[in-house]
This record gives C-alpha cells, sequence and structure tokens, in this order.
C-alpha cells in the first residue's frame, strides 16, 4: 500500500515536471497509430524516481508512502540507519524486482522475514516500530 502511495506522489510531480524539462508528452500516438517515446522526459522521471526514493530513505528510513503504516527501513543485520550505498542498492533492487513480473514483490508474502529482492540485495528489512 506505500508504494501506491508514493507512485500516486511521484506520478503528480513527474506529470507535471517532465513536459517542463522536456517539452512534451512521454509517449504520443499519431493518427496513423505510430507511437512515440519521448526517451528525454522517462530519463528525468526515473530521475525523479531515484532522488525521492534514495533521498528519503537515506534521510528518514521511510518514504512518505511508508509514514501513514509507521514503516521504516532499517539494516537487516544491526537494524541501524541506511546509508546512500544501501538505499542505491535498495532502489536498483526494487527496478529488478519490478521489471521481472513484480516477483521480487510477491516474494515479500512468501519469506519468513518478509523481504523482497530489493530488501535482500541492500541487506535492509522494513519495520515498524513499537
Amino acid at each position: 500500500m506505500a508504494f501506491i502511495l508514493d507512485a500516486i506522489v511521484l506520478g503528480v510531480i513527474t506529470t507535471a515536471l517532465a513536459p517542463l524539462v522536456s517539452g512534451g508528452d512521454v509517449v504520443t500516438t499519431t493518427s496513423g497509430g505510430v507511437v512515440t517515446i519521448n526517451y528525454t522526459a522517462n530519463a528525468i522521471g526515473l530521475l525523479i524516481d531515484l532522488v525521492y526514493f534514495v533521498g528519503f530513505w537515506t534521510w528518514r528510513g521511510q518514504s512518505p508512502g511508508m509514514i501513514p503504516f509507521n514503516m521504516r527501513i532499517v539494516l537487516a543485520a544491526a537494524g541501524g540507519k541506511v546509508d546512500v550505498v544501501r538505499s542505491l542498492l535498495r532502489y536498483v533492487g526494487l527496478i529488478i524486482s519490478i521489471v521481472i513480473l513484480f516477483l521480487g514483490l510477491i516474494w515479500i508474502a512468501f519469506d519468513r522475514r518478509k523481504q523482497g529482492w530489493h530488501h535482500k540485495i541492500a541487506g535492509t528489512v522494513v519495520m515498524r516500530p513499537t
């Protein structure tokens, strides 16, 4: 659920900023049915996502979508704060988890520690402080 909230926030941000930065829509279709992709707008969106997630995970240990659910990301081994390198690893792992048919996210339902692939790659776990 937290990821959905983050996706909504990022959708609003990238929809507002991408045309300003790249000068057009992300994907367009002509009357002849030809689809054109604005790679600059897509790259800007990916960069915004990277800064958003890595920044919040490093700064607060949680993204804005995690706040209503009182969830935090901590190191799996020691329970300490996540640094920039772990946040970057987690972001790359999240992309891998999504690209491969969301299997890395589905994995959470079957894992004993409720870790997705992105958690395992970065050595993190999500917890709810008491």
